[in-house]
């Protein structure tokens, strides 16, 4: 008789899957300690984009860690030289590149959701850049649909690693709810 207790999400044992979604939840936390609700977050969602658009565009899930740990060097620099605006530059920039590179390496196949996520997903980002209030809507929007998309993802097991998934799902839908929330307070 097998006692141990089925897996929240395949291929991730409860354990695992509870201590991703915390870990999202902290690194929330922090971002969110660090500048506030209403602070420019477009860098994150930026960052997601690229997160996904480089594991697909090398063809392994396994990339997604290693991109993410890119993300955060470049949002560390860019916070001494430039700040949110630059880093989302420069990570849509990155994201762009590396869907295009996989193009041109005649490595497209299954792109093309990805070109439409970056699309959609670096809009929001960019509009976010623009002004106070209505622009932070359009972070939390992204985030909360970039979640979704965690989500699905999650649930396919497709580009991205299950624990990319369940750590970004936690870490975007926070974000999300959390400057819907501070706009609503204003």
């Amino acid at each position: 008789m097998n006692t141990e207790s089925p897996p929240l999400i395949v291929g991730l044992s409860p354990v695992r899957t509870v201590l991703l979604l915390f870990a999202g939840i902290a690194a929330a936390a922090l971002i969110l300690l660090d500048g506030g609700a209403t602070a420019p977050l477009s860098r994150i969602l930026a960052s997601a984009a690229l997160i996904y658009a480089g594991s697909a565009a090398l063809r392994t899930p396994r990339a997604a860690w290693p991109v993410f740990v890119l993300t955060c060097l470049v949002i560390a620099v860019t916070r001494f030289a430039g700040g949110n605006a630059v880093a989302t530059w420069i990570l849509l920039v990155l994201a762009v590149g590396v869907l295009t590179w996989a193009v041109l390496r005649h490595r497209s196949t299954g792109l093309a959701l990805q070109w439409a996520a970056v699309a959609v997903f670096g809009l929001l980002a960019v509009g976010g850049l623009f002004g106070q209030g209505w622009a932070a809507g359009l972070v939390a929007t992204g985030l909360l649909l970039h979640s979704v998309w965690d989500l699905a993802h999650l649930l396919r097991r497709r580009v991205v690693p299950g624990s990319m998934a369940a750590f970004c799902l936690a870490l975007d839908a926070t974000l999300g709810v959390a400057i819907l929330v501070a706009l609503g307070l204003d």
